[in-house]
Parts: structure tokens; C-alpha cells; sequence
């Protein structure tokens, strides 16, 4: 069986796909709540994917063309933030889930907006058949999915500040 995106008039495909899609994040969520570290790591995983798919993404067929090199490539950054979020903790995780969720973000975009910039990952990943091809409208999606990771960014960064606390004053 081969998975394919639903056409406009398979309703109940999309609504499969939405379903199976909640259940396992939910599943793979509070799993990963118990197993804490495993969780850190994936999270720095997945911050890691975005972004060496995002710097591929600089260029049609992407800025690596051997596909052993962009393999490499994807495994060092996968494992960097893997590491990263393991140590660091807090400012790893921080960036790793805003470039994460930006990355995902603008391939669901894409999925309506149809400007190829959902092709990262396939292509990327040696999906056969798939292709990697920029244009300004690729372009636009990358300048603003680091916008968005940015702003992702700095709100959780202000948002988990914490603040120094006044000193005690007894009255």
C-alpha cells in the first residue's frame, strides 16, 4: 500500500489521515511524557531535521547533491540536536521546537499553497520520484519559515523567562 496525499474529493481519506495522524501524535506524546529524556531527544531530533532540510533547501536538488553527503549531512544535525537538547536542555529545546513546528508549519501551508517547498523532506529523504525544485515562491516559504522560527523563538524565550524575584521585605 502506498501512502498518498487525498485528492479534493476523498473527504474520508483526508478525515482518515487527520485521525490516524491525532492518535498517534497523542500516543506518541504521553509515551514520550514518561520516558523524559527519550522525549528531549526526540524533540532535539526533530529541530535538528528542520533544520538541515531548511539549509538543503537553498537550492533546487539542495545545496548537497550526493546522496550519501546529504545523509551524513541530516544524521550529524539530527544528532547534534540530539545532544544539544540533552545537555543544554532549556535554550536547545527552546529553538529546536520553534524550528521544528516552523518547518511543519509551512509544509502544511504548502500543502494548499502548492509551491513545492513540501518536497524538502521527500526529496531529501530519497523518495523516489520526488524533486526538489526552488523558485521564488519556494524562496518566500523559506524566508518565512525563518521568520516564523524566530518569532517562535524569541516568544518562548520571553514567555519561560523568569523573572528575579523581589527581595523578601517582612511587614
Amino acid at each position: 500500500y502506498k501512502i498518498r496525499a487525498p485528492l479534493e474529493d476523498e473527504k474520508g481519506r483526508q478525515l482518515w489521515y487527520l485521525a490516524i495522524a491525532a492518535i498517534l501524535g497523542a500516543v506518541a506524546g504521553g509515551i514520550l511524557l514518561f520516558l523524559y529524556k527519550v522525549g528531549v531527544a526526540f524533540v532535539g531530533a526533530l529541530g535538528g531535521f528542520a533544520l538541515a532540510s531548511w539549509i538543503l533547501g537553498m537550492q533546487s536538488g539542495g545545496v548537497i547533491h550526493s546522496d550519501v553527503g546529504r545523509a551524513l549531512f541530516i544524521a550529524a544535525f539530527i544528532v547534534v540536536g540530539m545532544i544539544a537538547a540533552l545537555v543544554l536542555q532549556r535554550p536547545a529545546l527552546i529553538i529546536a521546537s520553534a524550528t521544528w513546528g516552523s518547518y511543519i508549519l509551512f509544509v502544511g501551508i504548502d500543502c494548499f499553497a502548492h509551491t513545492g517547498f513540501q518536497n524538502t523532506a521527500l526529496a531529501f529523504l530519497n523518495t523516489p520520484g520526488a524533486v526538489y525544485v526552488t523558485s521564488p515562491k519556494v524562496y518566500v516559504m523559506i524566508g518565512c519559515m525563518a521568520l516564523s522560527a524566530v518569532l517562535g523563538i524569541v516568544a518562548q524565550f520571553r514567555l519561560t523567562h523568569k523573572p528575579k524575584s523581589a527581595a523578601f521585605i517582612p511587614l
